[in-house]
């Protein structure tokens, strides 16, 4: 129920008083005064605090609530800032605090106490973050002298549990939807990159982002503040890339870094990046040299933001443009879930508990992984704690070869034999498997590729685009050489990290074989449940 509906007396809105100017959280200056107080961020144009549409007509709130906001302001980012103030505009539409604020001035009032909580629950329409934000304000004015909100009930409010947050619960339940990626479904994504990379089918700046989301697990924020300059080969070989800061001190973004090595594959993608940046830029020469060259940039500079302290970020993507870039790419890719069955869908949010899981489920330290995410406290990553003895490091069990389709670990083309292959009039294209048994070679399908790519072969190449198997190849040679090497590290005693290392490689082998086998118009035995279940006791596919 809002005001109008609560009395016939409109509330006229009061006005705090005047808080100067101060050096915000960005560390840049904020004129903290009049009817609307406008916030700093490098990459969102207009986000303010509006007095007037708090609708609070007590002098002792609209005091407490403007040092709340300073101090939010200070201690905190813009967007942080406007989830507070958002709650606090939401007050309006609670009985309990209307009724309080159209109560008779003066001592009759009295002061405001939890009531308004409990309705705001109790309505089902906020959520957790809302509850938190509204309590961390109420109870900070309980706090404040003349605020006209009851200490007592700032203390038993504080007191109230609100519930974990959407992240925590998504990591700790392994949420298929919103929690971290399995290994089957990280691998099928690389996978996949790779393959849209070679064919060119995506846009490299997407390809980029996604690629350093799951090896990096960086915030979008953190890939918004990059610059081509961030990204640097040492003594021409090893590549790193500087990742700004920004939480905390580090939070105007581009005052401190942390180095971050790269792959190869990233590397020379972040190379490609740049040098197409050039190009663009050759073909339309920037008119303000005073602008950033960002690693991920715009089309065009943002106007809003020329000639204000977001001026040197004007051609840097948002972050919210960055989220989106990802996402688009995980769609385009139609990658398939092997835990839902469904198109596989992915945010940068995703990739970073990804990240995190990962790194916990290797022996990292808190401290470790905190440093890697850029939080400012070992509190935040604590979600991620109880997941130490939850990770599963095997596929699913109901994976067997009869679903291995669908985890789309082969990326190649099948061919009939060697005369359909590309260059498969070149000798040096044949692809050969060792039999462990007769210690015989036998062929069993051509590479495409036209340079030498360095990888284990034969089995890496059952997972590379440029891989053709031959539908008559020998291809149960492979499948039963990794089976065989996977039972050995599990008889070893190894851990379930390294007996499953090459499970999306025996994936890719199995649809092969499955492929080519209904080609031939034959199901081979060697695609039964019973002869997987075998291979893989204890329920590991």
């Amino acid at each position: 129920m809002t005001a109008a509906l609560l009395t016939d007396v409109p509330v006229e809105p009061l006005l705090p008083a005047n808080r100067g100017t101060r050096k915000d959280y960005y560390r840049k200056d904020a004129k903290l005064n009049g009817a609307v107080w406008h916030l700093n961020d490098q990459f969102k144009e207009y986000l303010f605090v509006d007095w007037r549409k708090l609708g609070i007509n007590h002098r002792g709130l609209v005091e407490a609530t403007a040092d709340f906001m300073v101090d939010r302001i200070l201690s905190s980012s813009a967007s942080n800032v406007m989830g507070h103030y958002r709650a606090i505009c939401k007050l309006q539409n609670l009985m309990a605090f209307q009724t309080w604020l159209n109560s008779p001035s003066g001592a009759d009032r009295g002061d405001l106490d939890q009531e308004w909580f409990h309705e705001a629950r109790a309505t089902g329409k906020w959520n957790k973050g809302d509850l938190s934000h509204a309590r961390r304000w109420f109870v900070f004015c309980s706090k404040q002298e003349g605020s006209g909100v009851s200490p007592a009930a700032g203390r038993a409010l504080g007191r109230i549990a609100i519930g974990w947050n959407p992240k925590a619960v998504a990591v700790l339940t392994n949420d298929p939807k919103e929690g971290p990626l399995d290994d089957a479904e990280t691998t099928a994504l690389l996978q996949a990159l790779l393959a849209a990379r070679a064919e060119r089918s995506i846009d490299i700046a997407g390809i980029a982002a996604t690629w350093l989301c799951i090896i990096l697990g960086p915030n979008p924020r953190h890939l918004a503040f990059l610059r081509e300059e961030d990204f640097r080969r040492v003594d021409g070989r090893h590549s790193e890339l500087s990742i700004p800061r920004i939480k905390g001190k580090d939070a105007p973004g581009r005052t401190e870094f942390r180095r971050r090595k790269l792959d190869e594959f990233a590397a020379k993608l972040i190379e490609d990046l740049i040098a197409e940046n050039a190009l663009r830029r050759g073909l339309k020469p920037w008119e303000d040299e005073t602008l950033g060259l960002a690693l991920f940039a715009r089309r065009s500079p943002r106007k809003q933001v020329l000639g204000r302290p977001q001026h040197s970020y004007a051609m840097h993507m948002t972050p919210t443009g960055i989220s989106k870039l990802v996402s688009e790419v995980v769609t385009a890719l139609e990658i398939h879930s092997p835990r839902t069955g469904k198109q596989l869908e992915a945010t940068p949010r995703r990739f970073r508990y990804t990240f995190a899981t990962r790194l916990l489920r290797e022996g990292a330290s808190l401290e470790v992984i905190r440093d890697l995410l850029d939080h400012t406290s070992k509190e935040t990553v604590a979600a991620y704690l109880n997941l130490r003895g939850d990770i599963i490091e095997k596929l699913d069990a109901v994976l067997d070869l009869e679903l291995a389709p669908v985890a789309q670990a082969f990326m190649g083309t099948l061919v009939v034999d060697e005369s359909e292959a590309q260059r498969g009039n070149t000798r040096t294209s044949r692809i050969f498997a060792l039999d462990r048994d007769t210690k015989a070679a036998e062929s069993v399908g051509s590479c495409g590729s036209f340079s030498f790519c360095g990888l284990a072969a034969p089995g890496a190449c059952y997972t590379c685009v440029k891989f053709q198997p031959w539908i008559d190849g020998p291809h149960h040679i492979v499948l039963d050489n990794l089976l065989k090497e996977r039972a050995e590290r599990k008889d070893r005693g190894l851990n379930g990290r390294l007996i499953s290392m090459n499970d999306h490689t025996i994936l890719a082998v199995a649809d092969v074989v499955k492929r080519c086998a209904e080609v031939k118009g034959a199901l081979s035995p060697l695609l039964s449940c019973e002869n997987v279940l075998e291979h893989t006791e204890g329920g590991e596919t």
